[in-house]
C-alpha cells in the first residue's frame, strides 16, 4: 500500500488485489453492521452524547442518529465503489479531497468496529491478545497505517 497527494488535490493510493479486496471485504461487513441495529458495537459507532441525561441524550440522537447513520453507509458505499474490481494486480486509485475524507471516516469505523470485538476501549489498551484475536489485532493495526497515509497525504 502507498498513498500520494497530486498536485490537482487528489489523493492515489496504491493497492495490493488482496488489500483491496480485504478493504472492500471490511467495507462490507461495516454495512450489514450498521443495518443491524442490534449490534452492540453500534454503541461504539453512534456513543450516546449525554450518557449522565437520558433526555437530552434522546433529543440529541433524535436530531443527529439519522444523519449520522446515512453518512457512515455513504462512506462505505463510497469505499466499496472504488474498490469493487476483479483485478488480480496492483491498482491504483485516485480519490478527490471529498472521497478521501470519507475513507478516513470508513476507516475509523472499522477500526471502532474491530476494537469493540477486541476489547480495546480507550488509547493504550491492547485488547484481546489470543491466538484467535492475531489476525483483528493485525488488521486493526494495518487499518491505522492505512489512515495514518492518507491524512499525511491529505494534510503534508
Amino acid at each position: 500500500m502507498r498513498v500520494v497527494y497530486r498536485e490537482n488535490g487528489t489523493v492515489v493510493v496504491e493497492l495490493s488485489a488482496l488489500e483491496r479486496m480485504s478493504l472492500a471485504a471490511l467495507a462490507r461487513q461495516l454495512v450489514d453492521v450498521l443495518l443491524d441495529d442490534t449490534d452492540p458495537v453500534m454503541e461504539r459507532l453512534l456513543p450516546n452524547a449525554y450518557p449522565d441525561d437520558a433526555e437530552a441524550a434522546a433529543e440529541f440522537r433524535r436530531f443527529t442518529a439519522d444523519e449520522l447513520f446515512e453518512q457512515k453507509i455513504s462512506g462505505a458505499r463510497a469505499m466499496l465503489a472504488e474498490l469493487d474490481d476483479e483485478s488480480p494486480s496492483t491498482r491504483s486509485i485516485a480519490l478527490d479531497e471529498s472521497i478521501a475524507r470519507q475513507w478516513m471516516a470508513t476507516l475509523t469505523d472499522l477500526r471502532l468496529v474491530i476494537a469493540e470485538r477486541l476489547g480495546i476501549r480507550t488509547d493504550g489498551d491492547e485488547g484481546r491478545m489470543d491466538n484467535a484475536a492475531e489476525p483483528l489485532q493485525r488488521t486493526y493495526f494495518w487499518l491505522g497505517a492505512v489512515q495514518e497515509s492518507l491524512v499525511a497525504a491529505l494534510y503534508r
